[in-house]
């Protein structure tokens, strides 16, 4: 029950952090906040997992922030929904862009996390 807990208030933290990031960083014209979010939270995802690879007593750690606050924190949804915005009302190359790099550097970040994860 004490991990339901622990998940769900630093799932509460990562909504909240969210929907910061998002109402500062985010413009009609691109969602930036939602782009920052999703790489950083790949990076962090990546760093953590590493961190139970190396340390298996730390799997209570990656359960309640990876779950918890990177799970509540990253917006794949929320950036689908955007894409799909874009392709609405701008008939560019916008909206593919943004999904094309948002993916893209999302995995490289999920990569540089492992890395870093494995250096510490």
């Amino acid at each position: 029950m004490e991990k339901f807990f622990f998940i769900g208030l630093f799932g509460m933290v990562g909504a909240m952090a969210r929907y910061h990031l998002s109402r500062c960083l985010n413009r009609p014209a691109y969602p930036w906040g939602t782009m920052l979010v999703n790489i950083s939270g790949s990076f962090l995802l990546g760093l953590l997992v590493s961190l139970r690879f190396s340390d298996p007593r730390s799997e209570i750690i990656v359960l309640i922030l990876g779950t918890g606050f990177i799970g509540s924190f990253t917006t794949f949804s929320t950036l689908n929904l955007e894409i799909m915005t874009m392709l609405r009302k701008q008939k560019n190359a916008l909206p593919v862009i943004y999904g094309l790099t948002s993916l893209i550097i999302g995995l490289i970040a999920t990569y540089a996390g492992v890395i870093a994860g494995k250096n510490l």
